[in-house]
């Protein structure tokens, strides 16, 4: 759970495109907090009301996102983009995948084509929307 005194747009998707499962600010009330975390620890997820207003209103912006169909991306190419983002070396990224160097190579040039990027730090920027 994120518990911050940021609001902005990009902190929020930011936060949850990493996992978070909640996002509180801190200026909420001590009962609120502590319920947030309860739900989360139960399974659930738990989120401002400032910030689900603002959620709300940025979906019709998120539904003109390109999606990974529309770039070409596949399930294979996400996961090794991600490997990617997290500093993977290839020789690491071919080891968990399980898969050969040229493979991964092979893997890398058509993301670097899809996305019309020359490298790993354009690829993970352009991918992620950062």
């Amino acid at each position: 759970m994120v518990l911050t005194v940021h609001q902005d747009d990009n902190h929020i998707l930011e936060a949850l495109k990493a996992g978070a499962k909640g996002y509180m600010l801190k200026r909420s009330k001590p009962h609120q907090i502590i319920e947030a975390i309860r739900d989360i620890f139960n399974g659930g997820a738990a989120i401002s009301s400032e910030i689900a207003i603002k959620l709300l209103n940025l979906l019709p912006e998120l539904k003109s996102l390109p999606t990974d169909a529309s770039l070409g991306i596949s399930k294979r190419e996400k996961e090794i983009l991600e490997y990617l983002a997290k500093g993977n070396t290839y020789d690491e990224i071919a080891s968990k995948l399980f898969i050969s160097i040229n493979t991964l190579k092979s893997h890398v040039y058509r993301i670097y084509t899809k996305l019309n990027v020359d490298n790993r730090t354009e690829a993970i920027n352009k991918y992620f929307g950062k």
